[in-house]
């Protein structure tokens, strides 16, 4: 689960991968990007998320779910697990098991577009590769090469909403040529979300065992 966290902070911070280079299309295209993302209170969508490997032995990974976030504090739910943080706690709930593990949150292992900034800082300059659709929906699409050799991933394709100017779709490839897939669909921004959105809450849960590892 970490490397999903890890994936979604980065796709998250997508949108902060400008640089100070020639202002050609795909640079304003994510300079826009940016500036929307900084002016949101929040958001909330669906998504898709899967892993496929060259590797035959690697099994695909396919996944969707929900998240709420808002500057650093996050609900992701999927059928199999749920993770909250409100920015200092952070919640990790097994539905299946009925168990919740407590831990202080750390912004490493978190959803946290700000502490993952500098990540992008190496990356080369953007290629606009035309209009895709996702979904239906006509998007921008972006290539970018990650020159950072401490960043698992080399290659980020990026489709941006041309209305919302938000990330519908992105693809990171490694270096050993895994494709991680994520997909956004039911934006919904500036929603509003109070604190409570981003605590578990334990009384939805009867009986849930609960693990504090704080």
């Amino acid at each position: 689960m970490n490397h999903f966290r890890l994936f979604l902070a980065l796709i998250l911070t997508c949108t902060l991968a400008t640089t100070a280079l020639a202002q050609d299309k795909a640079t304003l295209i994510l300079k826009e990007s940016k500036e929307k993302f900084s002016s949101l209170r929040d958001f909330s969508a669906s998504f898709k998320y899967g892993i496929n490997s060259i590797e035959q032995r690697v099994r695909p990974i396919q996944k969707t779910g929900s998240i709420k976030y808002k500057a650093g504090k996050y609900a992701v739910v999927m059928d199999d697990q749920e993770l909250y943080c409100d920015g200092a706690t952070q919640w990790i709930f097994l539905p299946k098991d009925n168990e919740v593990t407590i831990l202080d949150y750390d912004p490493a292992e978190g959803i946290s577009v700000e502490s993952i900034f500098k990540i992008y800082e190496a990356s080369s300059k953007p290629r606009y590769d035309g209009e895709e659709a996702v979904n239906g929906v006509a998007c921008y699409k972006i290539y970018l090469a990650i020159t950072d050799k401490s960043v698992e991933y080399n290659q980020a394709y990026l489709w941006v909403n041309k209305t919302t100017k938000m990330i519908a779709k992105a693809v990171l490839i490694d270096r050993n040529q895994t494709r991680t897939t994520l997909e956004f669909n039911e934006l919904k921004l500036n929603v509003g979300y109070g604190e409570d959105s981003f605590r578990f809450n334990a009384a939805k849960h009867p009986g849930v065992v609960t693990y504090d590892e704080r």
